[in-house]
Parts: C-alpha cells; sequence; structure tokens
C-alpha cells in the first residue's frame, strides 16, 4: 500500500489582520507538486481538500517586482495532487465534495474526508494535516471572529469610569432550543456567530470513523499554539503521534518543498523515526519564537490520570489555589500571557519545586503530572530566542493569569470550548481541570477589589 497524506487545509481569510490565507495554500500545494515534480516525493499520495474565499489569486512573478491575477474559485474543493497537471494550482482542479461535504468546519465534513483519505491506504502509515488557525484550546480551526462587540461575562460587573454611575449589569445568557439529539447550546443574547471546527465536531469526526481500520499514524497541526495537552487527548484514541507548534507557526507554514518527501517509504515500525525527521525540519525555519513537538499519544492517558488528584486538591483548598495561581504567574509564556496557555510541564516542574514545604503531596503529585509529560514528549524543537525567555517543553495547558484573555470574544469563546458544553474536550475533562478553571475564575471574580 501507497503512504498516503490529507491536507485539510481551511484557507478562508476572513480574520482581520491576518495573512492571506488563501494565497498561502496555493504556495503549499505548488510546494507540493514542486516536490514531486522533483521526483523527491515518492510514493506519496496525496489528497487536499481546501476552502477559499476569494475568487482570485495575486500570483507573484518569479523575481518578485511584478504579480498577474489568476482566476481561482471560491468554496471548497477536493483534489489529489495528480490532478495537478505541471507546478500551478489551477480553478480547473478539483470537484465540490457532495452533500454537507461542502463545508470545512463541521464533523460531517471532516468525517467524510478521513474516510476518503483511508480508502486503500494502511492508516498505521497515513498523515493528516489539519491547516489553518487553531488557536489551541479555544478551538481546532478558526475561520471567523465576527467583529461583533461582546458584553462581559455573566457575573462581573464592567468598570466604570472615575466618577460616573455603576454600569449595569450583563444581560443573561439564554438557551437556544436545538433539534432532538443535539446539546443545548448556551449563547450571549445577542449571538456569537463562530465559524469553527470545535473539538467537540473533531472527536465526532474521528468517532464516526469504523474503529476497526486503526489509528492513523500522524497527525500534524500547521497551525499555532496546536501542542497542547487538550487537543492531545482528544486526538489520543484515533492517532499515534502528535506533531504541532506550541507558538505561532510562520506566516506561510510549514516548508511543503521538504518535509512531505520524509513520508516516502514510511512503515509502520518507521513512522516514529520520520516524525522525528518531520519535526527536525520545520525547526530550520527561519525566524523567532518558533517551536515544534512530537508528542507520543499513547503516553497521554497517564497525563490525565495524573492530573486529576492535582485538580481535586485544588478544588478542595482556596489556599493551595491562591498559591498555585502565584506560581502560574511567576511562569513566563510565549505570549505574555495574552492566551492563557502555559508549558505544562515548565508549570508543574515550578509548582513542585515552589510548593513542597507548603503541601509535600500536592508537590509530589505535580512533580507526576511533569513527568508523565515529558514520557510523552518525543521530540521538542524551540528558536534560540525561546530557549532563553520561556520554557516550552512540547505541550501545552491553558491556565489563564489575571493578564490572560483577548476580550469578550475569546472569553465567550473559552467559556463555550471550556466550560459551558459537557461534550468539548471530553477526554481532557477526566482530569477535572476544568472544574479547578471555573472555580479559580470564581475565586478571582469575587476577590476584593
Amino acid at each position: 500500500m501507497a503512504v498516503r497524506l490529507g491536507l485539510y487545509m481551511n484557507a478562508r481569510r476572513v480574520i482581520e489582520g491576518t495573512d492571506d490565507l488563501n494565497g498561502n495554500a496555493v504556495t503549499n500545494v505548488e510546494q507540493l507538486a514542486g516536490l514531486r515534480n522533483a521526483g523527491r516525493l515518492g510514493r506519496v499520495d496525496v489528497l487536499i481538500r481546501m476552502s477559499r474565499d476569494l475568487a482570485e489569486h495575486r500570483r507573484q512573478s518569479d523575481d518578485g517586482l511584478d504579480s498577474e491575477i489568476q482566476p481561482m474559485w471560491k468554496g471548497v474543493r477536493e483534489f489529489t495532487l495528480d490532478e495537478i497537471q505541471g507546478a500551478r494550482l489551477t480553478r480547473n482542479v478539483g470537484r465540490v465534495p457532495r452533500g454537507a461535504t461542502t463545508q470545512m468546519l463541521t464533523a460531517p465534513a471532516l468525517a467524510s474526508f478521513l474516510r476518503a483519505l483511508r480508502k486503500g491506504g494502511d492508516p498505521a502509515t497515513t498523515t493528516l494535516v489539519l491547516w489553518g488557525h487553531a488557536d489551541g484550546p479555544s478551538g481546532v480551526l478558526f475561520a471567523h471572529r465576527p467583529g461583533i462587540a461582546m458584553p462581559p461575562r455573566v457575573g462581573r460587573r464592567p468598570a466604570a469610569p472615575a466618577g460616573s454611575a455603576p454600569a449595569p449589569m450583563p444581560r443573561p445568557r439564554r438557551t437556544v432550543p436545538t433539534p432532538a439529539n443535539r446539546l443545548p447550546i448556551s449563547v450571549l443574547s445577542n449571538h456569537l456567530a463562530r465559524d469553527i471546527l470545535s473539538p467537540a465536531d473533531a472527536q465526532r469526526a474521528f468517532a464516526g470513523i469504523d474503529a476497526q481500520t486503526g489509528k492513523l499514524g500522524l497527525v500534524c497541526f500547521d497551525a499555532c499554539q496546536a501542542a497542547c495537552i487538550e487537543f492531545a487527548a482528544l486526538l489520543a484514541p484515533h492517532a499515534e503521534l502528535l506533531i504541532a507548534s506550541q507558538t505561532p507557526v510562520p506566516g506561510a507554514g510549514w516548508n511543503y518543498g521538504s518535509w512531505p518527501a520524509l513520508l516516502s517509504g514510511m512503515s509502520k515500525s518507521k513512522r516514529r523515526e520520520r516524525a522525528l525527521a518531520i519535526a527536525a525540519d520545520f525547526a530550520k525555519s527561519a525566524g523567532r519564537n518558533l517551536s515544534i513537538s512530537v508528542t507520543d499519544l499513547s503516553k497521554v492517558p497517564a497525563i490525565i490520570k495524573a492530573l486529576k488528584p492535582v485538580s481535586e486538591a485544588l478544588l478542595a483548598s482556596p489556599s493551595l489555589r491562591a498559591e498555585f495561581r502565584k506560581v502560574r504567574a511567576r511562569v513566563p509564556t510565549p505570549d505574555d500571557d495574552a492566551g492563557g496557555t502555559v508549558d505544562l510541564i515548565g508549570l508543574f516542574a515550578a509548582a513542585g519545586a515552589t510548593l513542597r514545604t507548603r503541601d509535600a503531596t500536592f508537590a509530589r503529585r505535580c512533580d507526576v503530572v511533569a513527568d508523565s509529560a515529558r514520557r510523552a514528549i518525543a521530540s521538542a524543537h524551540r528558536s534560540a530566542d525561546i530557549a532563553k525567555r520561556v520554557p516550552l517543553a512540547g505541550l501545552s495547558i491553558y491556565c489563564p493569569t489575571a493578564k490572560s484573555g483577548l476580550g469578550d470574544l475569546w472569553d465567550d469563546i473559552t467559556d463555550t470550548i471550556y466550560f459551558e458544553n459537557p461534550d468539548q474536550l471530553r477526554a481532557f475533562k477526566a482530569s477535572r481541570w476544568h472544574e479547578f478553571l471555573a472555580q479559580d475564575r470564581r475565586d478571582r471574580d469575587t476577590a476584593p477589589g
């Protein structure tokens, strides 16, 4: 059987301030075609599903001094690499998937792609690349962050300008009726419209594939901040190895003119070796603030098991939560705590060392979490600037500080992903970490001042 590579490319360009995802997707596919044309891809069958929101592609001249407008398509197309004649992706390549699969960011769409990718191939030597914006545990692949003003969280009164009357309390949430067999969706009264393949959607997609076909060999995120324990827990039943970044990847993503060649000839016994080589290839990218790691997903359940008694101890003790909060505030992150994620090993190693005299049992439990995570990380690379200022060992965990959060929209997405829907991050929630986070938020919301 040939080795298979699937690119699930959510290239819609509707997040304000981002690079041109439509253009980057075309570039990556054409890099891959160039690799094939040079005879370096070997026997790797490539299946691509790509979404676009622009009907044209601005193509730069070879010298970079000029550009031309090339007709392209809008919407979703699926095609094999062999369908690209020459080196250019054109509007004539591909077909529109049928039915619900014309959407990228739904569980049925991902499930149909997984079925097509597995057809005729060995799952053990199959690689899935999820390409787009990940934003860590707040979601898998964002396409849209609407520019609407969101009210503050329920229970938190907005700050009023000096000398003015107190601001009114935010409007309550309401529950939107949903069809049978679906969970209620709690939304704010001015309704947040999201376009996202959520962790629950991804979980349903993977679970919908016949378990007898076996686990995928590799899952790669060409997306930011996806090397997190939350995603690793989701993928652990469905794949062997995860390759992802704890930080934002470069604007153009991975180098598709090199790393896919490393899949050629991959066997079940060699997939770990190839995963390490793929991560090393990414690590050669120029730029600062880069990271990449390979996680052995078979070791992730041990992390979840070790984390549960830590969560339970924090839930039982307000004073211990206060001490842990201080430890967390002192652990630096690549984004200066803006997003709320922190290196898992760095956090629990620091807690174990700092709180040993305060609570020796709790400190030992933190050490077990850190040790379990170390065993799960097969390799980790980071750029020199990160190594000097931030502890990044390969996996992050969501643990916000008072500085964290990107405004009310971020808070609402985090609420939806982490707290309101019990189906979200279901595998990870066995650790009870989300219960600690909810209690920690209540502690901070009710703290004096």
